[in-house]
């Protein structure tokens, strides 16, 4: 007997999933759960798309971030696994953030929509997530990132 909508749609109420962006593998959530993760993000709207993003996959997001004054606090402030960091902020790339996180052995991944020759000569193991993303691969970067550092 299959479920009627009703108990569907109160299962993802009773639960902590999010239906607004679902995730194709549930190990990401896993790995992720409970995962700190900074984001440095110019635009506000894309900032709280990935809060919402991130959210549903149970993560605690730092941030976001808007500005790199603002991101140093948060790293000072709060222990930090992972990071997302949007490549320009203010017309300035966000290198300083990245150098930071190099020095403190935090992975992270840069998000752009444009080209970003330059980093991946600079950065060769970090990635870069093209704009716009989806859910599923922000999740797949991250978990990727995260198995990384702990090996």
């Amino acid at each position: 007997m299959s479920p009627r909508k009703d108990e569907s749609r109160n299962f993802f109420a009773r639960s902590r999933v999010s239906t607004r962006y679902p995730l194709a593998i549930d190990q990401t959530m896993s790995i992720l759960n409970g995962q700190r993760i900074l984001v440095l993000e110019e635009q506000a709207s894309i900032g709280r798309l990935l809060l919402d993003m991130l959210e549903a996959m149970n993560c605690r997001v730092i941030g976001p971030a808007t500005r790199i004054p603002e991101a140093f606090a948060l790293l000072v402030e709060h222990d930090v696994d992972a990071a997302i960091l949007d490549v320009k902020i203010e017309g300035q790339p966000s290198l300083p953030i990245a150098e930071e996180l190099l020095r403190r052995g935090i992975p992270w991944a840069f998000a752009s929509a444009n080209e970003t020759d330059d980093l991946a000569h600079r950065y060769e193991d970090v990635p870069i997530i093209t704009k716009p993303f989806s859910s599923d691969h922000i999740g797949n970067v991250l978990r990727s990132l995260l198995a990384r550092n702990r090996s």
